[in-house]
């Protein structure tokens, strides 16, 4: 009968035996053999993982790099002027913003001011916001006629009047209110006269 060889069992080296083993035990795979091919296949998840946390990484170093916070990393300093070149950024009130063609050029033409004569003496009897006279009409924030006529004719020189009193009330009379003193005024074809300047009624 032929002779089975276990594989813990030491070979006969001294060659004593002359008959030759016939059967070959088959041992099954080990938990050795298992764990070499996990360890490969954990290698690979662990490379992936690897490159995850450096992309996250990244991108937190990206996004804590604003514009506005100085810092000496070169990183931070690389990331943030390619952040700033990026052709999608756009910078300036012309992105985001337009001015209308009214504003550009306005539908009416400057206008000639003029004062009749009763409001011109009505206006010089105001008095400077810093005079302590208390019986004639005074001025709260400007420093006297001369301020106000200025202050007028810029005003009236615009046509400030709306559209619709510009084109269906031609013939009424304008009133507003500059400073402590209720003007009126009316228009007429390329001007703007003054016809009264009283006290504001407190």
């Amino acid at each position: 009968m032929p002779q089975v060889m276990d594989l813990d069992e030491e070979p006969n080296i001294s060659g004593t035996s002359s008959e030759p083993s016939s059967v070959l035990r088959v041992c099954p795979a080990g938990p050795s053999d298992f764990s070499q091919s996990e360890r490969s296949g954990s290698s690979d998840v662990t490379d992936v993982l690897a490159e995850v946390k450096n992309y996250v990484k990244q991108q937190q170093l990206f996004t804590e790099c604003p514009e506005d916070k100085q810092t000496d990393s070169p990183e931070c300093t690389s990331l943030s002027t390619n952040h700033l070149s990026s052709s999608s950024l756009k910078f300036g009130c012309e992105d985001y913003s337009t001015i209308a063609a009214w504003v550009r050029a306005p539908p009416v033409s400057n206008l000639d001011v003029r004062f009749t004569a009763n409001a011109e003496k009505e206006l010089k009897e105001f008095v400077s916001c810093n005079s302590t006279d208390r019986t004639r009409p005074k001025f709260q924030f400007l420093k006297g006629p001369e301020e106000a006529v200025a202050a007028i004719k810029g005003i009236l020189s615009a046509d400030p009047r709306s559209v619709y009193r510009r084109t269906r009330c031609q013939d009424r009379l304008f009133f507003f209110t500059l400073d402590t003193a209720d003007i009126t005024c009316w228009f007429g074809d390329g001007f703007a006269e003054v016809v009264r300047v009283k006290p504001m009624e407190s």
